[in-house]
């Protein structure tokens, strides 16, 4: 499939997180499962760390759990660790739980604020869930002790997703662009693209610039077209 030009006309579609749009197949079902189940998780569990690819829904699942409850870590996580995270968990009057949107340099290149920040979550009554393509325990930690750590966190893969669930992801991704597709030309799409989240979106992405650079709806005859250029 040749790559097309970005029109001139570029419009934003934010991505909707609403619990309703979530779709669960067996892909995501036990990561699912972890989400909806906090705070009643195993006594010995406090953190989680959930992995896949890019646009698999990770970010998603986050936005299923109690939003008063539910507190982001930035990016660069010093300063804040020593002002903000201190104050969350002495005043809030419910336990937290902390998502960590990471990959392997912000961890490599704060490894001291991170051996900090976990010990922290040990010693209170909070939880922690780190969102990575791939399982932290992996990564090439030089800091011993949070090596040590990061290995001992419980690990959920996100698994490659079967076609039922492609489909489902890729309707809610059209809607999401305010795109109506017939279940023919999803499945056209699905059985010529990628089997990956991430290419399903990149497709539609592709596929709406496409249609909108022909002033044309999405139909079964514009996508085959849009396939054999």
């Amino acid at each position: 499939m040749k790559k097309h030009p970005q029109i001139p006309l570029n419009l934003e579609h934010p991505q909707q997180y609403l619990a309703a749009d979530f779709i669960c197949g067996d892909a995501n079902a036990e990561a699912y499962r972890w989400i909806t189940s906090w705070p009643e998780w195993p006594e010995n569990i406090r953190m989680l760390n959930i992995f896949g690819p890019e646009a698999c829904g990770k970010s998603h699942l986050c936005h299923l759990l109690p939003s008063s409850q539910l507190v982001h870590v930035p990016e660069q996580i010093e300063p804040w660790l020593d002002e903000d995270f201190h104050q969350l968990t002495e005043t809030s009057e419910s336990q937290l739980i902390f998502v960590c949107d990471i990959n392997e340099h912000s961890i490599t290149t704060q490894e001291e604020a991170y051996f900090k920040l976990v010990n922290e979550i040990k010693l209170s009554a909070h939880f922690m869930i780190f969102l990575s393509r791939e399982a932290i325990a992996q990564y090439q930690i030089t800091l011993p002790d949070l090596r040590s750590r990061l290995r001992a966190v419980m690990a959920q893969p996100i698994h490659l997703a079967d076609d039922q669930l492609l489909s489902e992801v890729l309707m809610k991704l059209a809607a999401d662009r305010q795109m109506i597709l017939t279940a023919e030309i999803v499945q056209f799409i699905i059985s010529r693209t990628e089997r990956s989240f991430e290419a399903v979106k990149q497709t539609l992405t592709e596929l709406d610039r496409y249609a909108m650079s022909k002033h044309k709806a999405v139909t079964l005859h514009l996508v085959r077209q849009f396939f054999a250029e």
